[in-house]
């Protein structure tokens, strides 16, 4: 005898699990009532969704605005002019890659107290042994001997001793 549900139960010698056999698959949609609507609207959702989440990982991995890469430009661009990590008071970081896959390229500038900023230069060896040059208005330039590989780096440093840019590259 054949019950509607039951832990157990039996339906015409098969078993069927908690359910009975023919409630089970009044459950479950059929793929035959999805109306072409329905299925460019499915698909449609898919396609954004995939269009959605390779547009992120492109940015993620190619622009150089993506929180990856400007870290990576920082981390590149301390090792290639032997600098110190930048000073927690850095404000305002600008940060500008160029190149291709044989060249690259990296220019940062931030800003900082004048402190900071005279500490965190004594503390980069880059800069202490570098050629110093003074610029009409004040600025001073160094002239760094590169490190990482890299066949330039050069720091600036304004007149009002508050804004630093570094310009880096190798080719």
């Amino acid at each position: 005898m054949a019950t509607s549900f039951g832990l157990a139960c039996q339906f015409e010698g098969y078993k069927c699990g908690f359910f009975h056999r023919s409630s089970a698959r009044a459950m479950m949609p059929r793929i035959s009532s999805i109306t072409p609507k329905r299925f460019v609207q499915i698909g449609g959702s898919f396609l954004l969704g995939a269009v959605l989440f390779f547009a992120l990982a492109g940015w993620l991995l190619l622009s150089s605005q993506s929180p990856l890469n400007r870290a990576s430009a920082i981390e590149a661009s301390c090792e290639w002019a032997r600098l110190a990590p930048f000073p927690p008071s850095a404000s305002r970081p600008q940060i500008e890659v160029r190149g291709s896959m044989f060249t690259r390229e990296f220019r940062i500038s931030f800003s900082a107290s004048p402190d900071d900023v005279q500490t965190w230069l004594q503390n980069s060896p880059g800069v202490l042994d570098a050629k110093v040059i003074e610029g009409e208005d004040g600025e001073v330039i160094y002239a760094i001997q590169p490190g990482g590989g890299a066949q330039f780096a050069e720091l600036r440093l304004s007149s009002d001793k508050r804004t630093i840019s570094i310009r880096t590259y190798w080719s």
